[in-house]
C-alpha cells in the first residue's frame, strides 16, 4: 500500500471517529476534532473524504 493511500485511509478513520462521536456538526469540525487526534489535513480534503463517503449529516455542510 502506498504512502499517500495509507496517510488517506488514516485521515478518513479520524473523520469517521469524530462523526461517530459528534454526528451532527459538518465536516469543518470534524476536520478540527481529526486533526485534534493526530491526522493532520487541510479542510478542503477533510470535505472530500467526507463527501466521497457520505459521512456527515448535515446536507448543506457540502456546499
Amino acid at each position: 500500500m502506498g504512502h499517500a493511500v495509507l496517510t488517506q485511509a488514516y485521515r478518513a478513520n479520524a473523520l469517521f471517529d469524530a462523526h461517530r462521536e459528534d454526528s451532527e456538526f459538518g465536516y469543518r469540525f470534524l476536520a478540527d476534532e481529526a486533526r485534534d487526534a493526530g491526522a493532520a489535513m487541510a479542510d478542503r480534503t477533510a470535505w472530500r473524504i467526507c463527501r466521497d463517503n457520505r459521512c456527515c449529516t448535515r446536507p448543506h455542510a457540502f456546499q
